[in-house]
């Protein structure tokens, strides 16, 4: 008992201490009346008429380019430290991966507005801390073959959003894509020593499920791994993006971030298809998997959007 009070005394000591309030000038959430469209829907066409504050640049991602990105943090050895990244999708929760939610060990803080893991002093922006509420996994998440890797992060402060945070919108299409970035904070090589501090991203192709399923099939007659082992492979709710050159690849750290595109007639958010999940290596010519956000939006929206079924 004594132990457990001094962890959550310890608890609230790192969180007051990295906590910090959001900034003014946030944007009012309305809600559309056009019945016509599913709940996703209606919430991502009042994402679009947000202030654009969207910039594009190189492999380090800039201020106010991917401004829906979230990092999670977890307790460990007395400290805060970075474990999974997330997508803000509405003033309340945070979209991630079930394998980044353990009961065993739950985020306990999520971090929002900066592109960095750490505070510059050069760096006038300050970070959105909240506390978590609740985390919630997918019923039938499968730690053995990461199927329906999804869960939801929900935290205590309603989310304001600002010019440096906003939310992103759902993909509704369950079909296969073309070109598609991925943004996160994770490993920077691949033997997985060294963790990102800034947000970066890599432009990759999406790999057809029927091809990437085979791929990854026959790769596995060579390592064997469990995730594979019963022979079915990948299933509807995953999806697939690889580099032809095998340079660049999510990776340790990425798990629960964002695979995304931005729509050529709505440049102004991004539009969430995949969330990072697993992969057999960091930067191979081997896709990596993610979970296919489609294929979940009748689990998402009765929690995120209760009141607007």
């Amino acid at each position: 008992m004594k132990f457990f009070l001094t962890l959550v005394c310890l608890q609230s000591f790192l969180i007051g201490v990295l906590s910090v309030h959001s900034q003014t000038g946030d944007a009012t959430e309305t809600s559309p009346t056009n019945s016509t469209l599913r709940p996703a829907e209606r919430a991502c066409s009042v994402y679009k008429n947000m202030p654009e504050s969207r910039i594009l640049g190189g492999s380090e991602a800039l201020r106010g380019e991917f401004t829906w990105m979230a990092a999670l943090y977890y307790i460990q050895k007395y400290s805060l430290l970075f474990g999974c990244g997330g997508t803000i999708i509405s003033p309340q929760f945070i979209l991630t991966s079930a394998h980044c939610l353990h009961p065993s060990k739950p985020p306990v803080l999520v971090r929002l507005g900066k592109i960095t893991l750490s505070d510059n002093e050069d760096d006038d922006i300050q970070a959105a801390d909240h506390q978590i509420k609740g985390v919630i996994r997918h019923p039938n998440y499968s730690q053995l073959t990461y199927q329906n890797d999804i869960g939801l992060v929900q935290v205590i402060r309603t989310i304001r959003f600002t010019s440096n945070l906003s939310p992103a919108c759902l993909n509704t299409d369950i079909g296969d894509l073309g070109e598609l970035i991925a943004t996160g904070w994770g490993n920077t090589q691949a033997e997985r020593s060294s963790v990102s501090d800034k947000l970066l991203k890599i432009q990759l192709k999406t790999m057809p499920l029927g091809q990437c399923n085979s791929t990854m099939l026959q790769y596995n007659q060579l390592i064997n791994s469990p995730r594979f082992r019963n022979g079915d492979g990948l299933n509807d709710g995953q999806y697939c993006a690889f580099d032809p050159e095998g340079k660049k690849d999510t990776c340790q750290g990425d798990g629960g971030s964002p695979l995304q595109y931005f729509p050529s007639n709505e440049p102004k958010v991004a539009v969430i298809v995949g969330i990072s999940s697993f992969g057999i290596s960091c930067g191979t010519e081997l896709p990596s998997i993610y979970t296919r956000v489609g294929y979940y939006l009748d689990w998402i929206e009765p929690i995120v959007w209760p009141t607007d079924q």
